[in-house]
């Protein structure tokens, strides 16, 4: 739902322009919300940091095959992709192919 770079953790009072995923995250009204949010499980401190600003963040599992069953789950899905990073991430992912031409599962 957010797809920006350059944003802080949590709102800095004294920077007011300053974009942040806590300012994103409550325009959506997540803030004290039941749904849950996931989280780069590389980056504990932002997750902490949102979960002490209201969020119900939750580290996302980053297991050998995490990528590759977030692919197929999202192929699932008729997706609605606003913002040209996004688009053009998502049209980059391919499937790797092994010397034969064939495609495998990374």
């Amino acid at each position: 739902m957010i797809y920006k770079r350059g944003l802080t953790n949590i709102v800095n009072l004294n920077v007011p322009n300053q974009l942040s995923v806590e300012g994103e995250l409550t325009k959506l009204g997540l803030k004290n919300d039941h749904r849950k949010i996931w989280g780069d499980c590389a980056e504990p401190k932002t997750i902490q940091d949102l979960r002490n600003c209201g969020f119900n963040v939750y580290a996302s599992d980053k297991g050998k095959d995490s990528m590759v069953n977030g692919i197929v789950t999202m192929q699932k899905y008729r997706l609605n992709i606003i913002g040209a990073n996004l688009k053009k991430e998502v049209k980059s992912y391919r499937w790797k192919e092994n010397k034969d031409g064939d495609l495998i599962n990374k």
